[in-house]
């Protein structure tokens, strides 16, 4: 007769299962889409900061938040 899992081996196993979907979403059309339309908002967030007369560095902080 077969054991049971436990609960915490059966929260390993759905962890597991959702580290390996999160994985596999990162190589899809769409999170890369996702990160290159992030990428260009950040960069004209940054560039508005130095426009509206911030320095790079307090620009860089002001992107952070």
């Amino acid at each position: 007769m077969a054991m049971q899992p436990t609960k915490e081996e059966q929260a390993q196993v759905k962890l597991a299962q959702l580290i390996g979907a999160a994985m596999a979403e990162l190589t899809t059309p769409a999170y890369l889409q996702r990160m290159q339309f992030l990428a260009r908002d950040r960069r004209t967030k940054y560039l508005a900061h130095i426009e509206a007369g911030f320095t790079e560095a307090q620009a860089l902080e002001l992107c952070r938040v």
